[in-house]
């Protein structure tokens, strides 16, 4: 598509001034009227006929089929000029792509002297699931800047959005070299807390007297202590609302995405303290089950069954949803319940849930707080309408913590954080569990 910039219309503009002015001054000199016309379109005809066609441009995009969710990416691009009128000139770029790839804004660059462009345009997933990338759009000028021509560069691709495994990996390595029980150093801080025998060491003052084993000390001829740890190979099974209310975008991610990528870093974690970890999904009803797995090798399939989940705006029904959990929990479990609830009716029926699946298991309820709710129910108001948001925002608080407190009274872990912290408290509270062995 060929156009004239807005430089060529002024251009023209200026160009046909003097000849209207001299029309209007002496009418003998109408002639100039349609020369300057005619001067004015074989100037901007040669313009036009200079400036670089599609053909004489090669256009090489390097399209990732995966990206992770949230994190910067970029697509590759290199374009390759054959016409000496591109050397050195600038050019506009901009991507046709779904709005859940990333905010799809103009770039503007040069090309090298031998007229070589290379770039990256970034991009930043937002949404989970397969996306399109649907064309790539170029534009350039003619040599004296009067006329201008965009092409779009069809290239229909999907391209999948995954949860950032390798920064969860990152983050959860970090995490567990300071607090692991079950690795390096780190171990000795938790050892003697178990029931499940480790070894005999070397009395040193600090040790518990109790811990004396005297028949080993007797055989040795030196005061031995035995040590214990925590047991492994529980069962963690995570279980992910993706109903309506897991929607709600908080810090530019949905709840479900959040709730995913906590789910992620305990999984690592779990599987790591040699534990068994199952996923599933649920909102009217159960839509995704992953068996129980162990060894740290199986984050990957844990990874591809949780990027499935498609977001729902089904209302969440906790009695079926939570039944059918339940029947495919074969031995006493953790059970991580990542979920959300917005009135008393849905909360009382999500709590007669969660009670009766307590009665067998280790139930930690894990929700989101909501920084706009906060935010409501602290600000100054400034005028009646304030007043009023803020009586309501505070009465949604206070009947929130209502309703996790009677979850506690039932028996129920409760763990209501902010976003940014749901990762690290999560495994932080796994951690706790396992030294207490509560499971």
């Amino acid at each position: 598509m060929i156009r004239p910039t807005r430089k060529g219309l002024v251009v023209v503009g200026l160009g046909f001034i003097p000849a209207i002015l001299v029309v209007l001054l002496d009418g003998r000199f109408w002639a100039l009227w349609p020369l300057a016309a005619v001067l004015i379109g074989i100037a901007v005809a040669i313009d036009a006929a200079l400036m670089p066609g599609r053909g004489q441009v090669d256009i090489d995009l390097t399209i990732p089929e995966r990206l992770p969710l949230g994190q910067p990416s970029a697509v590759g691009l290199t374009i390759h000029a054959h016409s000496r009128f591109l050397f050195g000139r600038r050019v506009e770029l901009m991507a046709e792509l779904e709005p859940a790839l990333g905010q799809a804004t103009p770039i503007t660059l040069d090309f090298d002297a031998e007229g070589l462009l290379q770039a990256e345009l970034p991009l930043r997933p937002s949404r989970r699931g397969p996306h399109r990338w649907l064309a790539f759009w170029v534009r350039w000028q003619s040599p004296l800047g009067l006329m201008e021509r965009t092409i779009r560069e069809a290239r229909d691709q999907t391209i999948r959005v995954l949860p950032d495994l390798a920064a969860v990996e990152r983050a959860a390595l970090s995490y567990l070299l300071r607090n692991d029980p079950f690795s390096g150093h780190s171990r000795q801080r938790f050892i003697g807390e178990g029931s499940e025998f480790d070894g005999l060491v070397e009395f040193q003052p600090g040790h518990d007297s109790r811990s004396l084993d005297w028949k080993a000390t007797a055989r040795h001829r030196k005061l031995l202590v035995r040590e214990h740890r925590a047991e492994t190979n529980h069962h963690v099974v995570i279980a992910l609302d993706t109903g309506r209310l897991m929607c709600e975008p908080i810090d530019g991610l949905t709840r479900l995405d959040h709730a995913i990528h906590a789910t992620l870093m305990l999984s690592w974690a779990a599987l790591k303290a040699q534990d068994r970890v199952a996923v599933c999904g649920f909102d009217e009803r159960l839509v995704m089950h992953h068996e129980s797995r162990g060894g740290v090798h199986a984050i990957g399939g844990i990874r591809e069954r949780l990027a499935a989940l498609e977001y729902s705006f089904a209302e969440t029904n906790f009695t079926l949803s939570l039944a059918q959990i339940s029947q495919r929990l074969r031995r006493r479990s953790l059970l991580v319940v990542l979920t959300e609830f917005n009135d008393a009716i849905v909360a009382g029926l999500m709590r007669d849930a969660l009670e009766r699946l307590s009665r067998r298991h280790l139930v930690l309820f894990v929700s989101l707080r909501s920084p706009e709710l906060k935010e409501l129910a602290l600000s100054r108001p400034g005028d009646l309408a304030d007043v009023n948001r803020a009586v309501v925002a505070a009465g949604l608080v206070a009947e929130r913590r209502a309703v996790l407190s009677q979850l506690k009274r039932d028996g129920v872990h409760v763990l209501d954080v902010d976003a940014a912290d749901l990762s690290s408290a999560l495994v932080n509270r796994y951690l706790d569990i396992l030294r207490r062995e509560l499971v």
